[in-house]
This record gives C-alpha cells, sequence and structure tokens, in this order.
C-alpha cells in the first residue's frame, strides 16, 4: 500500500521519507512482521494438530486485527492530507484471512478423520 507523500507499507515495515511517520506506524509494523513468523510455525506444526488449530485461530486474530489496523492508519494517513495508491497489494490481507481460514478447516476435517480412525481400531 503506498501513499503521495512517499510512505509506503510492505512486509518488512513502513517506510517513509519522514522517520515520524515510521514512528506513528509501530503496532501495525509489529503485525506485519507477527503473521508471517506465525504461518512459518504454523506449516511445520502438521504433528500436533490440536496445537497447529490454535495457533491458526490466533492467525486468522492476527490477520483481522492486521486489516482493522490498515483501514485505520490509511484513513489516518489520508486525513493528513495524502491521497492513497490503490493496487493489487490492497487485496493481499482479505486473501490471507480466507486462506487462513480454509486452513482451519481443513486442519479440523483431518484431525475429526484421525479420531474416526482411532475409534475403528
Amino acid at each position: 500500500m503506498s501513499f503521495e507523500n512517499g510512505t509506503y507499507f510492505t512486509i518488512s515495515g513502513i517506510h517513509s521519507v519522514d522517520s515520524s511517520v515510521i514512528q506513528q506506524y509501530w503496532p501495525f509494523t509489529i503485525l506485519m512482521l507477527i503473521v508471517p513468523v506465525l504461518c512459518l510455525v504454523i506449516i511445520f506444526l502438521y504433528g500436533n494438530r490440536k496445537f497447529q488449530m490454535l495457533l491458526t485461530s490466533f492467525l486468522i486474530f492476527g490477520i483481522v486485527l492486521l486489516i482493522i489496523a490498515g483501514i485505520y492508519y490509511t484513513f489516518f494517513t489520508i486525513k493528513t492530507g495524502t491521497g492513497l495508491v490503490f493496487g493489487v497489494k490492497l487485496i493481499l490481507p482479505i486473501l490471507m484471512l480466507i486462506f487462513s481460514i480454509l486452513a482451519y478447516r481443513g486442519i479440523r476435517k483431518d484431525e475429526a478423520i484421525v479420531r474416526s480412525y482411532d475409534r475403528l481400531r
């Protein structure tokens, strides 16, 4: 997401020509760093599905917070007199949310299948 004044959001944080702008967006930057790290941790927890489901629910909550923070800071930046430059990157958090929900459903289905096989034994 980028703005006309040179401020733009990336995975590594917020970049701007003015360092005071970066200090205003530190919660958004922290969320943008936590979400990908949590995704990588969840991928490698395939052996412990219950903990994987728990972390996936935290991931969904984090992505929702990321979307809310992005909307809040977008309107905060627009109020300062700069305009929003629309791009494809605005859709990525919504896609992350959709895919995280689908991952949670898949993990839950796998856990149900394993439980049903345990009952048959």
